[in-house]
């Protein structure tokens, strides 16, 4: 199927070049996808956002779409195969005066614009007091040295090496459908880890990295805006003056009153850029505390993480009197997940997180003790263990628990609270054992992580087992839940007697069965389609799962241990919790 794709990509789209320019500077690259499936959001037309985006710098490059699958995921996995080949096709444009920058490739919906480095935020005047000072400690004790300028007594002294006054500015681009479209739309909003702001989704990094742009470029042409914005840099840090990675952020310090003022920036201008006003955040590496601290609720009545001189930050603020909070949201990879046990707690948003086995900072060690919290506090939340990645985002490798597609569970989930008035059926989500489970004790339980040799060594208390699931994104009517939940002998017919425990505020339920299962039998779980969210919305079809039964539990006397305690009995441990049924 990837080949097919591939061939798509090298014969059958016509790139068409509209006009060449002279750049003195690299060429952002803006591929303008057109004939997509759907109805075109933005109404402007596409001859005059060509020649604007033309003229704000941008090499553009319409695709026709048409050949692809006019499906998802299809579609997406063409597009990534598409994004993958594009250095390729990308260098027969690069001459004497363009040189295209890999850093930043858009991937424009036709009908949309982009506006780019959007100035929202300036750490010289909305920063903590003592933050010039940080800075200017960092320019003394490693710039002056290193690139032979002058020390300075006064941060308005320090200059970047041409003599060049330092950028202060928090900067944001937001991609977004032209006009007066029928229906605004949500904005997916990715707090950036890298300089410039579209660095993480460059095609010129590995495979696993390119995968990422699957999120930007699978929102956009389904009916997002799409934003990126600066992470809280400390200036010298960034390429147009020192490229300085020792001491390069002021996110601790900084971080959260910087998030708080791109949203309200963005709800000052949502008519501007037709937005719904509901947002979707993301955040991976030194950006997941960025995006873990506005994904509370109640961000506004926080403080920062850090505080020099104990003193908080009481400086006034771009866009005071808009909010804030957000809808949804991704931190993964640093200090937005090993944080969590602190500032995460039933007022934050619904949240995904994940961690990568390979990862280079150590992050799939440190995952378990968040995840516990969170599991403790009954966030509504999702978790990838992504066994054979590092440190980048889920992408669309296959989920060891649910066995579906990363970026499809992520899309879902996304979409669930950022496009509410597209639910007309309850779904579930996903269920437990999973379709290939090949051990499944008589409890029911089922292993969801994937093997121990993989994972850390200390998991904090949690299992890498699951019950009997069923997962929902709604929130389901509880009254006469029974009747429409069954698990069933698939030999007799009869319904098995147990208890359906409610977690996730009554979107997940696990089964405790009344009696052990018998081994060597065969069960079906059953969700009827008569089974409604509480708001009335009916199942769409009937779900039904079957396993068979095919190992024993663990009993003494009344009391039945949870699956972390028979993991650790079975190695000789000693039970950390029970529970009598």
């Amino acid at each position: 199927m990837k080949q097919k794709y591939i061939i798509c990509t090298f014969s059958l789209l016509l790139f068409c070049l509209v006009s060449v320019r002279a750049y003195n500077s690299l060429t952002p690259v803006a591929f303008y996808l057109q004939n997509l499936p759907g109805e075109r959001i933005g109404t402007d037309p596409d001859s005059e956002i060509i020649a604007d985006l033309e003229a704000d710098g941008f090499l553009v490059i319409p695709v026709d779409c048409s050949v692809y699958p006019q499906t998802s995921p299809e579609l997406e996995e063409a597009l990534m195969q598409f994004h993958i080949a594009s250095p390729a096709l990308l260098a027969g444009y690069g001459n004497e005066t363009i040189t295209i920058d890999f850093d930043r490739i858009f991937y424009v919906p036709a009908g949309y614009r982009i506006e780019k480095d959007i100035p929202v935020w300036n750490i010289k005047e909305h920063g903590a007091e003592g933050t010039l000072n940080r800075i200017m400690g960092v320019y003394n004790d490693y710039i002056v040295p290193t690139f032979g300028v002058d020390p300075v007594s006064s941060p308005d002294d320090m200059v970047g090496p041409q003599g060049e006054p330092l950028e202060y500015n928090l900067f944001m681009d937001i991609m977004y459908p032209s006009g007066t479209p029928a229906n605004k739309v949500p904005a997916l909003v990715n707090f950036s880890s890298n300089l410039p702001r579209q660095k993480p989704f460059s095609p010129k990094s590995n495979l696993e990295v390119a995968y990422r742009c699957i999120f930007p470029i699978g929102f956009a042409t389904t009916g997002y805006a799409v934003v990126h914005v600066d992470h809280c840099y400390n200036p010298l840090a960034r390429d147009i003056h020192y490229d300085h990675f020792n001491d390069f952020s002021l996110d601790s310090q900084n971080g959260l009153h910087a998030s708080r003022a791109f949203i309200r920036y963005l709800r000052k201008y949502a008519d501007k850029y037709n937005l719904n006003e509901k947002f979707g955040v993301m955040g991976i590496s030194k950006s997941s505390y960025s995006a873990m601290r506005i994904m509370h609720t109640k961000n506004a009545e926080q403080e920062e993480h850090l505080l020099f001189n104990n003193t908080p930050n009481n400086k006034p603020q771009p866009w005071e009197g808009y909010d804030s909070w957000v809808d949804v949201g991704y931190t993964a990879a640093g200090n937005g997940v090993t944080r969590a046990p602190i500032y995460v707690d039933s007022q934050t948003c619904p949240t995904i997180t994940s961690a990568g086995k390979f990862d280079s900072y150590d992050q799939w060690v440190k995952y378990p003790s968040p995840i516990a919290h969170l599991n403790a506090i009954d966030l509504n939340h999702l978790t990838f263990w992504m066994e054979e990645l590092g440190h980048t985002f889920p992408g669309l490798g296959t989920d060891y628990a649910t066995e579906e597609n990363r970026y499809h569970l992520f899309k879902k989930f996304f979409d669930h609270y950022l496009k509410p008035g597209e639910i007309t059926n309850l779904k579930v989500f996903y269920a437990y054992p999973r379709t290939s489970a090949d051990q499944v004790d008589s409890y029911g339980c089922s292993r969801t992580l994937p093997a121990d040799n993989l994972l850390p060594q200390d998991m904090a208390g949690v299992s890498p087992y699951s019950p009997i699931t069923v997962r929902f994104l709604s929130r389901i009517d509880t009254v006469n839940l029974r009747q429409h939940l069954k698990i069933v002998d698939k030999s007799s017919g009869n319904i098995i007697a147990g208890t359906w425990k409610s977690r996730m505020q009554n979107r997940c339920f696990e089964f405790t069965p009344e009696k052990l299962f018998e081994q060597g039998k065969t069960y079906e779980l059953i969700v009827e389609g008569t089974l409604r969210d509480i708001d009335g919305n009916k199942l769409d079809n009937a779900f039904k799962r079957t396993f068979f039964v095919n190992k024993g539990s663990f009993k003494s006397g009344d009391v039945f241990f949870d699956d972390f305690n028979r993991v650790n009995i079975a190695l000789g441990g000693t039970p950390a919790m029970n529970y009598t049924l």
